[in-house]
């Protein structure tokens, strides 16, 4: 593709899906698809239990001292070192998954996908606009076509074949006149291409129209080429007739009689060529239209190749961005776990520690102090919060 864009003047390729997102120091989704982390989880349950077993041994410590006394004490002041040991257990998590620039990542995603879908929108309308540019000028072109390029083909065809049947018949004469077969051949086949040339051209000049000036010396001089070597031919062919028939017939009457043969065939041959064959003016039309007809494919397929760096752009952007929701509902799926074993660890320990005094202290019918959680916000693409207890 890149080949083909330098060929298209104001046409650039879009960066690769992957290319914006390390231009933007923004990982792969790939980075992201992990939303689990078990070595974080076994290391929280090894803590979760140590707290436990300590918080078992506070109770029992607690109840030998008789404390929480049975009126006027405070249930904080007992556990407020539960809240310290589970808040560093919520801090931990934060930094263990790097929650710190979760939604910062995707809205670089958004915005660079938004960016880079914005470059090949404008590469897609320009390569649209060169699609139908480049088909009007086709449709323009093949409008003025008059022989198409299959009849050139087949005239060609037959003019090689008539040429062919002449070279071998001169061949014949020149041995006659003592010459070996490959000089022969050579001779005749000079002869015979120099006369398609000279016949070429002689019909070019004849098919231009009135708005090209016409040679008449070209004309002329190439009329005489050609006469020529119709004379030239038709002389060796009587003198290899008498040789071969051993019989005397008239080297002018024979020569005019071969040449008139030699122009019926040739005029018969020009005649095709004038109305089948091209001109030059139509064989540099059809060599245009091949020419349109190839950038008209490469323009096509850049804009397929386009509408396809597109959904992938739309697809990886989406997808990282599905990916960082998950890793962020992860991190409060933990944090909401780090706060129901602190409740349990709490109520434990209240269960114990009142289980062995003689007295219920009134601070157990109090509210356990509140453990300071940090969720990581969640937003949605359009903008909408969504926290993480939902």
């Amino acid at each position: 593709m890149k080949k083909f864009i330098e060929t298209v003047p104001g046409l650039k390729r879009p960066r690769a899906p992957e290319e914006f997102l390390k231009e933007k120091g923004l990982p792969e989704p790939k980075q992201i698809r992990n939303v689990t982390a078990p070595a974080l989880e076994v290391h929280l349950k090894s803590r979760y239990q140590k707290i436990g077993e300590e918080s078992l041994q506070d109770a029992e410590n607690s109840a030998r001292r008789m404390r929480p006394k049975e009126h006027g004490d405070k249930l904080s002041s007992y556990v407020m070192h539960l809240v310290t040991l589970f808040e560093e257990c919520g801090r931990h998590i934060h930094t263990r998954l790097n929650t710190t620039g979760l939604e910062r990542i995707k809205e670089q995603v958004t915005e660079a996908a938004a960016e880079e879908i914005k470059v090949i929108q404008e590469e897609k309308a320009r390569v649209d606009n060169e699609v139908r540019n480049s088909e009007r000028d086709l449709k323009s072109l093949l409008a003025k076509v008059v022989a198409p390029v299959l009849a050139s083909l087949y005239v060609t065809a037959i003019v090689m074949i008539l040429l062919s049947t002449d070279v071998v018949y001169n061949i014949n004469a020149f041995q006659a006149m003592g010459f070996n077969f490959i000089k022969s051949f050579l001779i005749s086949f000079g002869v015979v291409v120099s006369l398609a040339i000279a016949g070429y051209f002689l019909f070019e000049e004849l098919r231009k129209d009135e708005t090209m000036k016409k040679s008449t010396a070209k004309i002329v001089g190439l009329s005489l080429v050609i006469v020529g070597c119709f004379v030239g031919i038709s002389y060796m062919r009587i003198n290899f007739l008498n040789e071969m028939g051993g019989q005397a017939v008239s080297p002018v009457f024979g020569t005019l009689a071969f040449v008139l043969i030699n122009i019926l065939i040739f005029g018969a041959t020009s005649v095709i060529f004038h109305k089948f064959y091209p001109t030059k003016e139509e064989r540099k039309l059809q060599k245009d239209i091949s020419a349109m007809k190839k950038l008209l494919g490469k323009l096509k397929a850049q804009y397929r190749q386009l509408v396809e760096d597109e959904g992938i752009i739309r697809t990886r952007s989406k997808e990282l961005v599905r990916e960082t929701d998950d890793l962020i509902d992860y991190a409060n799926h933990m944090l909401k776990e780090n706060i129901a074993y602190y409740r349990k660890v709490v109520a434990v320990w209240m269960k114990e520690t009142s289980s062995r005094l003689p007295y219920m202290p009134d601070c157990m019918e109090q509210e356990i102090p509140e453990l300071k959680t940090e969720f990581v916000i969640r937003k949605r693409v359009n903008g909408e919060k969504v926290t993480g207890d939902e």
